[in-house]
């Protein structure tokens, strides 16, 4: 897991997405995906109730010690104010913007820039941002997916072509927000039963309690969505959905570039037009990006490693 970043701020010490939420003031979790989720918490820990509840879907006793923190409100810590927006990434993802006596500084958390089946909102960009936190996940040129629904069409192509050669799609995805995408992708265009394992299932009962209402079955589907591993059946035909499969197949596996991060130009777009004074880029190519924004925007930026910032 990332250790996450810890921003102090006069007195105040303010923790987003670290292993432990312990030792702070206050402490934020930008989406359920564990790599983010602390597993102690002792401070007070915030997300926004779709977080939490996805996050006891899978971790029931770290969920009953977060706090919620719907988006657009706000949590207040002498003269800090931190609001809750959304940063498109999977259900109840979000940026938090925290304004301060130093200035306003955004987390970005992670991000997309693009519509998706099962998140209403792309990620929000404020104005009047001095400091920028931004992830890097994709932020190189080589990472451009092209627009989601031409991926849609191209997964919804495929899947129908496996089935009628009388094979079985089978697509080996992350439990949180990309097996319920491909699952939305395949119900919005098709009429094929999906089948999923345990650990999709329980997450799509969390996504049912906020109006997001999946079809699927749990065995004997006409293609499957795991998150164990590839199915050990007969006639199954492999694939994965992910930003770093632009290369359209990996090791023989069908490869789609669906991802739940904005790709190289989204993260341009978003710093350009959110148009902060200086920016901080944090996991992926956080150095390579840095340096892209200096020279192609012209504004400052630095790396960071899992590390605190003072400001």
């Amino acid at each position: 897991m990332r250790s996450g970043i810890v921003l102090e701020i006069e007195d105040a010490k303010v923790m987003f997405d670290c292993k432990e939420a312990t030792n702070c003031d206050l402490a934020f979790i930008s989406h359920s995906h564990l790599d983010h989720v602390p597993k102690v918490i002792k401070s007070k820990a915030y997300a926004t109730p779709e977080t939490i509840s996805l996050i006891g879907a899978r971790r029931k006793h770290v969920a009953s010690k977060i706090k919620p923190l719907p988006f657009w409100q706000s949590v207040k810590l002498d003269d800090i104010c931190v609001t809750a927006v959304p940063s498109g990434h999977i259900l109840g993802a979000a940026s938090f913007i925290m304004d301060t006596p130093v200035g306003r500084i955004l987390y970005s958390g992670d991000i997309n820039v693009y519509p998706s089946i099962t998140v209403e909102h792309t990620a929000v960009k404020p104005e009047d941002v001095d400091y920028l936190i931004v992830e890097a996940t994709y932020g190189v040129p080589i990472y451009k997916f092209g627009k989601p629904s031409n991926i849609w069409v191209d997964i919804v192509e495929w899947v129908l072509r496996e089935v009628n050669k009388g094979f079985k799609p089978c697509f080996n995805v992350y439990t949180v927000g990309k097996a319920q995408e491909v699952i939305g992708i395949i119900n919005c265009f098709t009429d094929l039963k999906v089948e999923v394992n345990y650990s999709i299932a329980r997450v799509n009962t969390a996504y049912k309690r906020f109006g997001i209402e999946l079809d699927y079955v749990r065995e004997e589907g006409d293609c499957i969505v795991t998150s164990g591993g590839w199915v050990n059946k007969r006639n199954i035909a492999p694939a994965i959905a992910t930003g770093f499969a632009v290369h359209e197949s990996i090791d023989g596996v069908k490869g789609f570039p669906l991802s739940s991060h904005a790709d190289y130009p989204g993260l341009i777009s978003y710093v350009k037009e959110i148009k902060p004074k200086k920016v901080f880029t944090v996991y992926g190519y956080s150095i390579e990006f840095a340096e892209i924004i200096k020279r192609k925007l012209g504004i400052k930026a630095h790396p960071l490693g899992e590390t605190s910032i003072v400001i």
